[in-house]
C-alpha cells in the first residue's frame, strides 16, 4: 500500500467533506493530554465503512495507531458508534 504523506487529520477530513466519506488514518502524532490525533496519514478512504474495516484488519500491526472517523461532523443516521481498544497484535 503506498503511504501518504503526513498531514492535520482537519486538513485530511475537509478534503473529503463534501463527499461524506470514510476514512482510515494512520495516526502520526497525538496529544497525550487530550489523546485527541493532530497529524497522520490517509491510508484508505470509502463510502463504504466495512471496507475501512477490512483495509485496518489488513494494515494493522504493532506499534500503529489507527482511526477511522467520517469525513463529514456528523455520523450518518444508520450508524452505531462503538469505541473500542484492542492489541494491535490481536
Amino acid at each position: 500500500m503506498k503511504r501518504g504523506r503526513i498531514e492535520g487529520i482537519e486538513t485530511i477530513r475537509r478534503r473529503f467533506k463534501k463527499r461524506k466519506t470514510w476514512l482510515l488514518i494512520e495516526v502520526a502524532e497525538y496529544d497525550p493530554a487530550t489523546t485527541t490525533a493532530k497529524t497522520g496519514r490517509l491510508l484508505a478512504h470509502s463510502p463504504d465503512r466495512m471496507e475501512i474495516h477490512r483495509v485496518a484488519m489488513k494494515v494493522r500491526d504493532r506499534g500503529r495507531m489507527l482511526m477511522t472517523v467520517c469525513s463529514d461532523e456528523t455520523i450518518p443516521e444508520d450508524t452505531a458508534v462503538c469505541i473500542s481498544v484492542w492489541p494491535a497484535w490481536a
